[in-house]
């Protein structure tokens, strides 16, 4: 079956930290328009719906899906509250609640995305009929992987945003992080109005100051929540820099404890694939369809198919 988009956009309130509703924002989205999405797709750290573009096109044309730009990246407006696990994830329920009628849906999480999905199941359990994670950044990451490895993520979470936002206010830089490593060709017209949107990258820079802070502790609280939420985890074999081989065992540990929250957790090593390359290779964005559609059927990933 032949499979129609729509890219658009959907007003939403954002939230105050007493729970109050905030102002209304417009939220970016691409919603598969054959019946209410099953699927929706949320990205790592700064990064805008088109990651997800050789995922959703190996996608059969059976699935519903959603992917979306949270506030401030991408094309979609800034919220004006606290960009912290907690204030993303009630945009999002936010914006399935006005998007959709059904009432729960499969995540599927990649990077620091996955913090953001597992608060969403703590806040809002009804939504969350199963998860899955791919290749999630743990909050003790930071603080378990090796000084190298270190190094790396801070180059993304604070050095290369603020480096890239200096360049765009003056049209000096074209290409992001995001564009060069996740987004397909086909893509690049619309990742060159976000790269060189100086709106997108303080969107990124405020997002990325609320990792190591209220995000990190939300998620390890809303981790011990899981235990009826089914949890799939896709670990990847490789690292992203060669230089940083060692950590990968360490992060497939802790992949392997934030699955154990789920009664029915579980992960899955995937050979041949790093980090980014889940969303860009094919064997990559195969393994993603796969889990997501098992998770659908299923709604327990533990029943999923041999690859």
């Amino acid at each position: 079956m032949e499979r129609r988009e729509l890219a658009s956009y959907r007003a939403i309130h954002s939230s105050w930290s007493d729970g109050s509703q905030g102002p209304s924002l417009r939220i970016r989205q691409r919603l598969a328009t054959e019946g209410a999405p099953t699927i929706v797709f949320v990205s790592g750290f700064g990064a805008s719906l088109e990651v997800w573009d050789q995922v959703v096109e190996a996608l059969p044309g059976t699935f519903g899906y959603l992917s979306y730009d949270r506030a401030g990246i991408g094309m979609s407006e800034p919220g004006e509250g606290a960009r912290d696990a907690a204030h993303i994830a009630d945009e999002l329920f936010a914006l399935l609640q006005a998007t959709s009628g059904r009432s729960s849906f499969t995540f599927v999480c990649h990077s620091l995305g996955a913090q953001f999905c597992t608060v969403l199941a703590a806040r809002h359990p009804a939504i969350v009929g199963s998860l899955v994670l791919v290749d999630p950044f743990h909050p003790d990451e930071p603080s378990r992987v090796s000084p190298t490895a270190r190094e790396e993520d801070a180059k993304i979470l604070i050095g290369y945003p603020r480096s890239i936002a200096a360049r765009t206010t003056f049209g000096l830089h074209r290409a992001s992080l995001w564009t060069d490593l996740l987004n397909p060709p086909e893509a690049l017209s619309a990742n060159e109005v976000i790269s060189q949107s100086s709106r997108h990258w303080r969107g990124v820079e405020r997002e990325g100051a609320f990792v190591d802070l209220e995000t990190a502790n939300e998620t390890r609280k809303a981790m011990q929540l899981l235990r009826d939420v089914p949890v799939l985890v896709l670990s990847a074999e490789l690292p992203e820099h060669p230089e940083t081989r060692s950590d990968r065992a360490v992060i497939q540990e802790l992949h392997k404890q934030w699955a154990a929250f789920s009664k029915s957790g579980s992960v899955r090593v995937v050979e041949g694939v790093s980090h980014n390359t889940f969303l860009t290779s094919a064997v990559g964005a195969g393994t993603v369809v796969r889990a997501a559609i098992d998770a659908v059927e299923s709604r327990n990933p533990n029943l999923m198919k041999k690859f």
